[in-house]
């Protein structure tokens, strides 16, 4: 009968232009690097070759059930072969895996701290035709994961038509930005039947005040039933608030509605400087962020730690699990990237712009950026002023920032976010306050130091 095999739905191999054959994940970054016994096991996990018969050793045989026991291949008959996304291909440029792509300017709300100056569209929006060719330069350049965002990305016309080209290339949905307002069960069966099953992630701007937030009145109400379709649906979810001095005060409303409702994560944080949101008096202050933030984590651990939360940049917590330790922040050097994320993953604005992340947005940073409707991705990607800036490594900074190389927390905090320190001061080549305010004055300890017991008022 023979022994044949295929790699599961997630898998994929790629080698990039330095040689390298990987083994990725097409929904989630995880990724190896097999040796050469793996790769040719893998490479013959097609389908077709005979694990049986003379080619194979028994130490490929061995490396086979391994693979099987991880969960990466799978036993099956003659002839089933992996999906096109999954085939083995040599790709001409660096190691990219994920698009956050904004298809559309425009958004169904009028907030005032959107990042895109929605709803006025000032970045346009991706025809059919654009959004086609724009998916064969992802295709072309190994891209596997594709996140979609905006505007409000579910108003596109032709959002449909643009998730079921993606499909067709065999790169996977992975992630929708949206505020929820029209999840529905005929888009979650759409999305199922193209063989996705992303995460979705929805802004809810504080119980009571999110339609103040978002300049609409009357949608909090379908944003509570969107986020609660998704839980009933099974995908992963995340929920996203922004608090400024408006909603600040329903920051414990907000987190009890949200902790028994099965969410993967809930992000808050407050809005960044860009875009439509210049600060001004309903802005808050680093040390009144904190503070809310502060009380969300007692609340939390006192709660058993009941979802996985990320406050500011002040705390990351898992789920149900311990509080992490000093020892286990990560460790700058000048020698490390600036922003390994953007190794991998790069932002794409209806316009054609890339950007390494949505923190560029507006900034003087897009006027020396590619554009996909003039050059290819795999070109870019190679070499351009993009491939260049997400290149950079912490020294490179640190000539602007000598205070930074000086400093005895630098280890810790890397001298913080380039796109912060945009946004926050001006420069990708300043200081992030944010990291100052959270290590020379003391906010990290506070919260790694924080006990169980609740708030004065709680």
């Amino acid at each position: 009968m023979g022994t044949y095999a295929r790699l599961r739905h997630l898998w994929a191999l790629r080698q990039f232009s330095d040689g390298r054959l990987m083994l990725m994940n097409r929904k989630y970054p995880m990724q190896d690097y097999p040796d050469e016994q793996e790769a040719y096991v893998l490479r013959n996990c097609d389908g077709n070759s005979d694990f049986d018969s003379l080619a194979f050793l028994p130490v490929h045989r061995n490396i086979l059930r391994g693979l099987m026991e991880k969960g990466i291949v799978e036993e099956c008959s003659f002839g089933e072969t992996n999906e096109p996304g999954q085939m083995f291909r040599i790709i001409p440029s660096p190691l990219l895996t994920e698009i956050h792509w904004a298809i559309t300017g425009y958004c169904n709300m009028k907030c005032p701290h959107c990042f895109m100056e929605a709803p006025e569209g000032r970045y346009g929006q991706v025809s059919l035709e654009q959004a086609r060719e724009l998916i064969d330069q992802f295709y072309e350049a190994g891209v596997l994961r594709v996140s979609i965002t905006g505007g409000e990305p579910l108003i596109h016309p032709h959002f449909r038509e643009i998730v079921k080209a993606i499909t067709e290339k065999g790169m996977i949905v992975n992630l929708i930005v949206t505020n929820g307002v029209l999840i529905d069960d005929d888009l979650i069966d759409f999305l199922k039947e193209c063989g996705h099953w992303p995460e979705f992630q929805i802004s809810l701007d504080g119980i009571g005040t999110h339609d103040l937030m978002r300049g609409t009145e009357g949608l909090e109400e379908s944003v509570l039933r969107g986020i609660q379709k998704v839980i009933e649906r099974d995908h992963e979810l995340s929920v996203c608030t922004l608090f400024t001095k408006k909603n600040r005060y329903t920051a414990a409303a907000t987190y009890e509605w949200l902790k028994n409702r099965g969410i993967k994560e809930w992000l808050v944080s407050r809005p960044q400087k860009m875009g439509a949101w210049q600060g001004g008096e309903d802005a808050l202050t680093t040390e009144e962020i904190a503070e809310l933030c502060l009380d969300l984590k007692r609340r939390w651990e006192a709660d058993g730690r009941p979802i996985t939360i990320g406050l500011e940049k002040f705390f990351n917590g898992n789920a149900h699990e311990p509080i992490y330790s000093r020892e286990t922040i990560d460790c700058y050097s000048p020698e490390s990237f600036e922003c390994p994320t953007t190794q991998w993953k790069i932002f794409l604005l209806p316009d054609g712009t890339l950007l390494p992340c949505t923190g560029y947005t507006g900034s003087f940073l897009m006027e020396e950026m590619p554009n996909l409707y003039r050059d290819r991705l795999s070109e870019i990607w190679k070499d351009s002023a993009l491939r260049h800036f997400v290149c950079r490594r912490k020294k490179d900074r640190l000539k602007h920032i000598p205070e930074c190389s000086a400093c005895e927390h630098f280890e810790k905090c890397g001298a913080g976010c380039g796109a912060y320190a945009m946004t926050e001061n001006g420069s990708p080549d300043r200081p992030d306050p944010f990291m100052c305010a959270l290590y020379k004055y003391g906010w990290r300890d506070r919260f790694l130091n924080s006990g169980t017991a609740q708030s004065e008022n709680a």
